[in-house]
């Protein structure tokens, strides 16, 4: 069992879209619903991109107000860059595969 008290508790919190930074939603409820979606743009299907919206924390916090970036393009960008977070990994493993590994609904 994995044990959520020892979660690192500075994980990224926030996206930078140009000079500003905008909170996000880290809670793993938010993600999964957001890897559904994503998983609709990269089949070809329209989303409106202001669909993402629900992920920044709007909120004032020490004093500053964090809302929705205007640019939702860079921002959705942003968001994905997020969610993947591509990490290189220690050693070649092979061609890339396009077998889905995931699927968030069967597997949820």
């Amino acid at each position: 069992m994995i044990s959520l008290d020892k979660v690192n508790r500075s994980r990224q919190d926030r996206v930078w879209i140009g000079d500003e930074d905008y909170l996000i939603h880290t809670d793993f409820c938010y993600w999964i619903s957001f890897g559904k979606i994503h998983d609709k743009i990269q089949r070809g299907e329209k989303i409106l991109l202001s669909e993402f919206n629900y992920l920044y924390n709007v909120t004032t916090l020490k004093g500053k107000d964090y809302g929705i970036p205007e640019n939702i393009e860079e921002g959705y960008r942003q968001l994905v860059k997020f969610y993947i977070n591509e990490q290189p990994l220690p050693k070649d493993v092979g061609r890339y595969s396009k077998v889905k590994t995931l699927d968030w609904d069967i597997d949820s």
